[in-house]
């Protein structure tokens, strides 16, 4: 790739603020040139009635800093006994890769090799030595995870990854749901591994049931991302408002459904399925 000063990756769903101005005609200005977060806090529409500032300081330039701690987005295994690693904002690869002692289940010559994202620095690629075995949970530790203002993640240096199994009845269950919702908070479905084994989120989709026959049925999310035993997961039609209303801990566990069904504050018949609708 050469030398890259910068890179940067939009997002309109993820940007925009649901105002007139996501029609079109506005640029996106980041606020704080020195947050190098690309989080979507740190840009926002122009306030310039031009609709931008060429050539211009930007209009709603100000202090932002990045104060938010990073964390791993997901795993996901991408063939072999390679498995991509993906960060909810850009790391310090220098840090990862000089300092790290990275190991799998507590042993580092596990690893043969690792490639890291040097565009974007929010992913790196781990190949290990053995073949996975499925349904095994292998954890990968001391990796010191950084982000380029410095915040480190905090509530553990570990990540667990593993081959997915077929999902089965009850192997995912509703644990917890909003419908009934306040101010502009938006509903969610919580949803629990029930199970001893890994289960993909892309698996599971979530409709209606209607005179015995299953309507608006929405795939939770195409992600590859990987739901270990006794874990939690939140589906929610806006991830970000969710997250801001609850001051979720874990956001990375929040994610945003497409088609997410509107729920009647009088109650109705919820159903959760495969991917394919089957129950």
């Amino acid at each position: 790739w050469g030398v890259v000063s910068d890179a940067l990756q939009f997002d309109l769903t993820k940007w925009g603020d649901q105002s007139f101005k996501e029609d079109g005609g506005w640029s996106f200005e980041i606020i704080d040139q020195s947050n190098r977060s690309g989080s979507a806090e740190n840009w926002s529409f122009t306030g310039n009635l031009h609709g931008g500032t060429p050539a211009e300081i930007n209009s709603n330039s100000a202090s932002n800093p990045d104060k938010k701690e990073p964390s791993i987005h997901y795993i996901k295994p991408i063939g072999g006994n390679s498995f991509k690693i993906s960060f909810t904002e850009p790391v310090n690869i220098e840090l990862l890769r000089t300092q790290g002692q990275m190991t799998v289940n507590g042993y580092p010559e596990k690893i043969s090799v690792v490639h890291f994202d040097e565009v974007f620095l929010k992913s790196m690629v781990l190949t290990i030595i053995e073949q996975p075995v499925p349904g095994k949970i292998y954890q990968i530790d001391n990796m010191p995870i950084v982000d380029l203002a410095g915040n480190a993640m905090t509530y553990g240096v570990m990540a667990r990854y593993g081959i997915p199994e077929p999902i089965e009845p009850k192997d995912a269950i509703i644990n917890e749901i909003l419908f009934n919702t306040a101010g502009d908070a938006p509903d969610f479905l919580e949803i629990m591994n029930n199970s001893s084994k890994i289960i993909e989120f892309k698996q599971l989709s979530i409709g209606k049931m209607i005179d015995g026959k299953i309507t608006t049925l929405a795939q939770l999310t195409n992600n590859d991302r990987l739901f270990f035993p006794g874990d939690y997961f939140v589906a929610a039609p806006d991830s970000l408002k969710t997250v801001a209303n609850y001051n979720c801990t874990t956001p990375q566990w929040v994610v945003k459904t497409s088609n997410f069904p509107s729920l009647s504050d009088d109650g109705e018949c919820l159903v959760l399925t495969k991917s394919n609708g089957e129950m």
